[in-house]
């Protein structure tokens, strides 16, 4: 008796822990400039992201608007930097409340992107179904987007340090770049928009960036 009431007393200990850990690490990352200001870090991961990047797709170079991490439980999966066009970053400058700035990212033509770079080793197939979980796109599409996710790793994890990236041309063209390599676009604008609100939408798998986009 003595002894369960022990095992008991471990098992809400532990997830009582658990639970504190979880709600401490939603606190947004502090976001750090380096000394040359040429990088941003997330505080989570250590993780740098330039402020400017030549991205296979955009050009000329994209600029660095907001770093985030994205966190599953205690972990952090990965970090992730939004990348805007010049002429995309000055309309979000003038805006007058900063509210406005990820409805502004979700409505504009402008080239754009978001860079993943992960602070652990995850399976392709768990990474291709995070990111294809996406609402009101024809089942389909999602089926094709993941497939091409899925391929283009190659069948090897998403490793430390490892990048993708998804770029936006337009409302409806979406290309998709793992390790350096472009692995293909698909042209269907509710699949554009689905993955976009994915990282700035109100349900954002990361709430760090909506923090640090002052979208909240």
């Amino acid at each position: 008796m003595a002894r369960s009431i022990l095992d008991l007393l471990l098992i809400v200990v532990v997830a009582g822990a658990a639970y504190y850990m979880g709600t401490q690490t939603q606190q947004p990352a502090t976001v750090l400039l380096s000394t040359d200001g040429r990088t941003r870090f997330d505080s989570n991961t250590n993780i740098a992201f330039p402020m400017s990047h030549v991205f296979p797709i955009s050009k000329p170079p994209l600029s660095l608007l907001a770093i985030g991490t994205r966190k599953k439980a205690i972990l952090n999966v990965y970090s992730l930097g939004v990348y805007v066009s010049a002429s995309l970053s000055k309309a979000i400058s003038n805006l007058d409340d900063s509210k406005k700035v990820c409805n502004t990212l979700l409505e504009s033509k402008h080239p754009k992107a978001v860079q993943l770079t992960f602070s652990m080793s995850i399976g392709p197939e768990k990474v291709a179904e995070a990111v294809s979980q996406l609402d009101g796109v024809d089942k389909d599409i999602v089926k094709e987007f993941h497939d091409l996710v899925l391929n283009g790793m190659g069948g090897g994890k998403m490793r430390s340090t490892e990048s993708m990236s998804f770029e936006w041309k337009g409302l409806d063209v979406i290309a998709v770049t793992i390790r350096g390599t472009v692995i293909g676009e698909m042209k269907d604008r509710a699949l554009a928009m689905g993955v976009l609100n994915l990282y700035v939408g109100p349900k954002s798998v990361s709430p760090t960036l909506r923090h640090d986009l002052g979208c909240v």
